[in-house]
């Protein structure tokens, strides 16, 4: 964890005082595309499913990745947990 704080200060520095909160969202949204890429490969050469299904695979897996790393890295201090991190993730808990 003292290492990500790290990476999204020095990001932030990086791209002049760019809010830290700003940084780690945008690393977990590259890491989703890179999430997504890699799903659909898998999809379409490895279990060649076709592509639609493969793009639907491919965005469900990158959606909750995106979700678990911003809940437990971007906002922390307003993590859901318990039954709450489910319904977070289908949209239908506010957070508090």
């Amino acid at each position: 964890m003292v290492a990500l704080d790290f990476l999204g200060s020095w990001l932030a520095k990086f791209t002049h005082d760019i809010n830290r909160a700003l940084s780690l969202f945008a690393m977990v949204g590259g890491t989703g595309l890179i999430i997504h890429l890699g799903t659909l490969f898998v999809a379409l050469k490895v279990l060649e499913f076709p592509f639609p299904e493969a793009q639907a695979a491919g965005a469900f897996v990158a959606m909750t990745s995106i979700f678990v790393l911003n809940n437990f890295l971007t906002y922390r201090d307003q993590r859901l947990k318990g039954f709450r991190d489910p319904g977070g993730l289908l949209g239908v808990l506010p957070r508090l």
